[in-house]
């Protein structure tokens, strides 16, 4: 194109200077030939003004393309980071406020090809087809402004979503947590026990163990001393050392849930079957003598 341009330029400029040099105009041959050439070195310039701007504008649309396809190929929405979306929004802007800056000065040099002796329809074509193609490059541009800052606000909605879920995650698992918690201290509870190994005279005198003249004795009855007794696990509590030749248990439980054996000549209970065992009281008292 650029060559098209140049080679009509210059035709018409060679010609002029010859019917300058060699008109009806003899009287002043010397200012004829200097006007000429003053004309043509002008032409020239503003050829080459032209030729400089087809450069710039098609370096113009080389960018946009490659911008283009850069968004083609990779998708708006892999444009995760806020600041690659910024810096994309920020050479869209840039490109469309070059091609404005193209359109000015190609219009401009129009202009002033339109008062010179050389412009030629080839010229107006090639503007023209500039005009066009910068008017469709701004459209594009246009476009992809526009897909991006869709782009940006879906994934804004998403971010916001995103945060909604994680938000409502964590108060469920928090909830859970508690919940678990609960579980675990009612778990626990239930699985508490309290037993207490002592003498008879030890049992009374803890309260445990209540007695008087001609009345059944009294078991746990009242306000009985609860530091006496060891606090324990169902779940883990297996065998009770008892220390002692003699035992045997005050509280009510099952006679096939337990055993009392010898262990190194001393009574210890052992509990076999835990559930049945504490199924009809969490309180275990044994007397020893």
């Amino acid at each position: 194109m650029y060559h098209r341009i140049f080679n009509t330029i210059l035709p018409c400029a060679l010609i002029l200077l010859a019917g300058c040099s060699s008109g009806d105009n003899k009287e002043h041959p010397t200012d004829l030939q200097e006007a000429s050439r003053q004309e043509l070195v002008t032409a020239l310039e503003e050829r080459d003004q032209l030729l400089s701007l087809v450069t710039d504008i098609a370096l113009s649309m080389d960018q946009i393309k490659q911008m283009e396809e850069l968004i083609s190929m990779s998708g708006v929405h892999s444009l995760e980071k806020p600041s690659q979306r910024t810096q994309v929004l920020a050479d869209l802007a840039l490109l469309q406020k070059t091609l404005q800056q193209r359109r000015e000065a190609l219009a401009e040099l129009e202009t002033r090809l339109l008062g010179s002796s050389l412009y030629t329809e080839e010229m107006t074509t090639t503007i023209e087809a500039m005009k066009a193609q910068i008017d469709s490059r701004s459209k594009e541009l246009a476009t992809l402004r526009k897909r991006l800052a869709q782009a940006n606000s879906q994934i804004s909605e998403l971010s916001q979503t995103v945060d909604s879920l994680s938000q409502s995650v964590a108060e469920a698992t928090h909830n859970a947590d508690e919940a678990w918690e609960m579980s675990s201290q009612l778990a626990d509870e239930l699985n508490t026990c309290y037993y207490a190994v002592g003498s008879h005279g030890e049992l009374k005198r803890h309260k445990i163990l209540e007695t008087a003249f001609l009345r059944s004795p009294r078991l746990l009855k009242g306000d009985f001393d609860q530091e006496f007794f060891t606090v324990s696990d169902k779940r883990d509590l297996v065998m009770i050392p008892l220390h002692s030749h003699k035992a045997k248990l005050l509280t009510n439980h099952p006679a096939e849930a337990y055993e009392l054996v010898n262990i190194d000549g001393q009574k210890a209970l052992r509990i076999i079957d835990p559930t049945r065992f504490w199924g009809l009281s969490n309180y275990l008292v044994i007397e020893v003598e």
